[in-house]
């Protein structure tokens, strides 16, 4: 994670291969990342830094959208 007022690195969080983009939920409790490569989505608790889940989602998941109450993500596919 970037800290934006230094610029320097905080941490970094492994995830299962190449990322096309990250959402953190709404809660800031989760970063979910997209990987087009393995048709995959992996969620990371950003408290403990580790790998939560990877979820098969279909191929080429590109971008992620949270709904409004909070309670799901929308993954949209190339």
């Amino acid at each position: 994670m970037v800290n934006t007022a230094t610029k320097t690195i905080d941490r970094k969080l492994e995830v299962p291969g190449p990322v096309h983009h990250v959402l953190v939920t709404s809660n800031g409790r989760y970063a979910v990342s997209t990987h087009p490569a393995s048709g995959s989505i992996s969620v990371v608790d950003l408290d403990s830094g580790q790998l939560v889940k990877t979820v098969a989602t279909g191929p080429a998941p590109n971008y992620l959208v949270q709904t409004d109450d909070g309670q799901s993500l929308l993954v949209i596919g190339a």
